[in-house]
Parts: C-alpha cells; sequence; structure tokens
C-alpha cells in the first residue's frame, strides 16, 4: 500500500526527486530524533546530497535540529507539515477574501 500523503509531501519538497526525500522522511519513523551520521547511513546518502535535501526540508520547516551533549540532532517538526500547508493553501484563499474575518 502507497503511502500518497507522505508522498505529496515529498513532491512539494523535491518534485523530482520523491524518492531521496521519502529516505530521509521515512528513516525518522519510530524515532525521535537522529544524528546526520546516522540519517546519512540510514539512507545511504552522500554529504552533500544530504545537505541539499536538508536545506529544502529546513526551508518547508519539515526538519528541525537541536544540540546536546551528544551533538547535533534533527527531528520532524509536525508543525512544519502545519505552517506549509497554511502557507502554501490557506493563506492565497485568505488574501482573496481580504480582511474578513472567518
Amino acid at each position: 500500500m502507497k503511502d500518497t500523503a507522505l508522498e505529496d509531501v515529498a513532491r512539494l519538497v523535491a518534485p523530482r526527486r520523491v524518492d531521496v526525500v521519502l529516505r530521509i522522511l521515512r528513516c525518522f519513523q519510530g524515532k525521535e530524533s537522529l544524528t546526520r551520521e546516522e540519517i546519512i547511513r540510514e539512507t545511504g546518502l552522500g554529504e552533500k546530497t544530504f545537505e541539499y535535501y536538508l536545506t529544502k526540508l529546513r526551508y518547508f520547516r519539515l526538519v528541525q535540529g537541536f544540540r546536546s551533549r551528544n551533538g547535533y540532532h534533527y527531528y520532524i517538526s509536525v508543525d512544519g507539515f502545519h505552517s506549509r500547508i497554511d502557507t502554501l493553501f490557506v493563506d492565497p484563499v485568505r488574501n482573496l477574501r481580504g480582511k474578513e474575518k472567518f
């Protein structure tokens, strides 16, 4: 069974390389956070490729990070999904309606 919602998210981030984004997102499944090295190891991506897609995921606020004693950790930000959806779909509709509250 395909996970079409997750594929839609990956398509938003990188329309031509959905498979790469899916590999990154899926490596977080069941985990709170991962280090850069863990993500690279689990996805099989090169460092430069990982950095490129990490930048895109951060732009869309889907991945965030924090520093700990054990290094820098990345995590999936559910809030990022909501804020990006609002930015792409809800805000333009609100702008069409003007200052009206709904």
